[in-house]
């Protein structure tokens, strides 16, 4: 009897250390994950002071105006670089229709 009770005890015990120790590793996670999000908050708020010193001045203003807007001041010239269209495209667009020029003949269509 006595042995029965001090097994009782002792599944009692046992349950609280459990829940104890799983609170930890969950405590663990969490302070792990949020080290993480400081940090990258910590990045961000560098980037921002960043980008804020730099529109601070005149020539980062007209930096971030010209690279969203594309324009230009007075006195100045814009050139637009266009890139030739694909040859490869136009190559196989030519073989396809080929092809069928050469079915159609076949067939004398």
């Amino acid at each position: 009897m006595t042995i029965l009770i001090l097994f009782v005890i002792f599944l009692i015990f046992a349950r609280a250390t459990w829940g104890v120790y799983t609170k930890n590793m969950d405590t663990k996670e969490n302070l792990i994950e949020t080290q993480k999000d400081l940090e990258n908050l910590e990045n961000r708020k560098t980037d921002l002071e960043n980008e804020i010193s730099s529109l601070s001045t005149e020539k980062g203003v007209d930096a971030e105006i010209r690279s969203k807007f594309r324009v230009v001041k007075g006195g100045e010239k814009m050139i637009l670089l266009i890139d030739s269209p694909d040859v490869a495209s136009t190559t196989e667009v030519n073989n396809i229709s080929n092809f069928w020029s050469e079915v159609l003949d076949l067939f004398s269509f």
